[in-house]
């Protein structure tokens, strides 16, 4: 790490390249092979699972049942008519897409560092930072972007806004709100790059191109709303669902650093409150700092300036995810475009070492905020029991086990197969793992539903015998409860359903039959 000037940055682009798939593709072995088969969570993972299952049914995504936008169940089912449809092949599914945002993010990194284990280092920051397993969509898709805002402020033109714009409709294929922040940061890069050429003549070429790219990026949705019948109505409904909610997640306020109370906590656990606190705070210092130095530093090497721009105006467009639920779970989510602009930043300076803390600085935030929530780090150490999911075979602790196995039992012995059960959504997991179909549309009541709403899920629990439900606040938001999000169908529960005692049920779950 000399204190001199380096020779000019970047590894050279085609063996660059070359070797950032190979890491990406490596990374992705080694988080399959690590923890492909640990742990199943029973609420948000089981979100993803019980949508691909119905569509592997011949359901759609919003239409037949609560849903994120289809892309994702499309992307996972795909996969399932390969590699099978138990929680394994899932996660492998999951695992190839957060693939190839490793690969674009790193392919953004070869522009910025001078050596391989600058990029192998890079990679592990990526890496650690891919988290939740069940929600790597959202982090590759904004990797992708990273590379795609770089590409075109390194050389704009009508192909490469074309790219931005194919990104953009791909992006809200899987998430509607990403669609979005690539919307945005789609428009910055292509103002930007102007701006930076003082020259504005090429937007009239690009403009087109880039819409003609939205248009084929999206193009799935749009044949499904005109070819599909009943989504598109289903599609318009979920739009204003989430515009008269009074907020999109259960509202957690940002971590900062100096508010941590850390008196009485272990080191590990002080640590990994304030790497998720630092994580908030280089998640818009980082990238704001980039745009700044990148705007100034005009005699950098263009593929320098570019990535620290263009990760940069990615950074800022995508922060916002984790900007109402400000946890690690959505910090993650949004945070590699953030470590990208930082490093590329760095790169900007006359001197190696801002480069090596970037990159060593992200991969201890890493390391800390999410590396201990990792399965195979958090059950580290404790005996796992081997439990039977659809067809494959997960490890989970004791606890998990013991758990898992009691609620299939309650299931098993009081339902039959040809009896109609609702599953409250902290235990939607059961519905894939008995192999049942939820009988109401809302699988998910955690948000306010409407009059209408309530009523049709009256009505789909109309000929329901049995009810299952954890009567506990999702994401401990006392507003995320069904009494509060759906009260009619609250009180239609607690008229029409007699508890069944049952010996060592906690209080909070509720096992419910229609009175006779």
């Amino acid at each position: 790490m000399s204190a001199v000037r380096e020779a000019p940055l970047g590894l050279d682009p085609r063996k660059g390249a070359r070797l950032a798939i190979l890491l990406a593709a490596a990374c992705v072995c080694a988080a399959v092979l690590l923890q492909a088969r640990i742990g199943f969570n029973l609420q948000d993972e089981a979100f993803l699972w019980y949508g691909e299952l119905r569509v592997l049914a011949g359901e759609v995504p919003l239409r037949d049942f609560r849903s994120y936008d289809p892309g994702r169940y499309w992307w996972a089912a795909g996969w399932a008519t390969i590699l099978g449809d138990g929680l394994v092949a899932l996660r492998c599914a999951t695992w190839i897409f957060a693939g190839i945002g490793l690969a674009a993010g790193l392919c953004v990194l070869r522009r910025v560092v001078q050596r391989p284990l600058e990029l192998v280092l890079g990679a592990l920051v990526l890496l650690v930072w891919m988290f939740p397993p069940w929600k790597l969509y959202e982090p590759a898709l904004a990797l992708v972007g990273a590379l795609c805002a770089t590409r075109h402020i390194e050389a704009p033109g009508a192909a490469r806004a074309a790219q931005l714009g194919l990104w953009t409709g791909l992006a809200a294929v899987f998430a509607r709100n990403f669609g979005v922040y690539a919307a945005v940061a789609t428009m910055g890069s292509l103002v930007g790059a102007a701006w930076l050429a003082r020259d504005w003549s090429g937007l009239k070429r690009q403009l087109p191109a880039c819409a003609a790219g939205v248009v084929a990026g999206y193009a799935p949705i749009l044949l499904a709303l005109l070819l599909v019948d009943g989504f598109a109505g289903a599609f318009v409904d979920s739009v204003r669902f989430y515009l008269r909610q009074d907020s999109l997640n259960a509202v957690l306020p940002t971590p900062w650093p100096w508010r941590a109370e850390l008196d009485g906590l272990a080191w590990t656990q002080a640590a990994a409150i304030l790497a998720i606190g630092f994580g908030f705070v280089t998640l818009w210092s980082a990238p704001t700092l980039a745009l700044l130095a990148g705007a100034r530093a005009a005699s950098a090497a263009r593929e320098r300036r570019a990535a620290a721009i263009g990760c940069a105006l990615v950074a800022l467009c995508t922060a916002h995810h984790a900007s109402v639920r400000s946890d690690v779970f959505h910090l993650a989510q949004v945070f590699g475009p953030a470590a990208l602009a930082s490093i590329a930043a760095a790169s900007l300076a006359r001197w190696s070492w801002p480069r090596w803390t970037a990159l060593i600085a992200a991969l201890a935030l890493g390391a800390f905020a999410t590396g201990v929530r990792q399965p195979a780090w958090r059950t580290m150490g404790q005996e796992l029991v081997e439990v039977e999911l659809r067809g494959s075979s997960a490890r989970l602790t004791a606890a998990e086990a013991d758990s898992l196995r009691g609620l299939r039992a309650l299931v098993e012995t009081h339902v039959r197969p040809t009896d109609d059960i609702w599953i409250g959504p902290r235990f939607l997991g059961l519905y894939c793992v008995l192999d049942r179909r939820a009988p109401t549309w809302e699988i998910y009541p955690a948000f306010r539903g409407d009059e209408d709403e309530q009523r049709r899920m009256l009505e789909e629990l109309g000929e329901v015998e049995w009810i299952l439900h954890d009567a506990r606040p999702i994401g401990r938001d006392e507003d995320m409860v069904l009494e509060r999000s759906h009260p009619r169908v609250w009180q239609a529960i607690q008229r029409d359903y007699e508890s069944v005692p049952i010996k060592g049920l906690p209080p909070n779950v509720l096992f419910l039959r229609r009175k006779s």
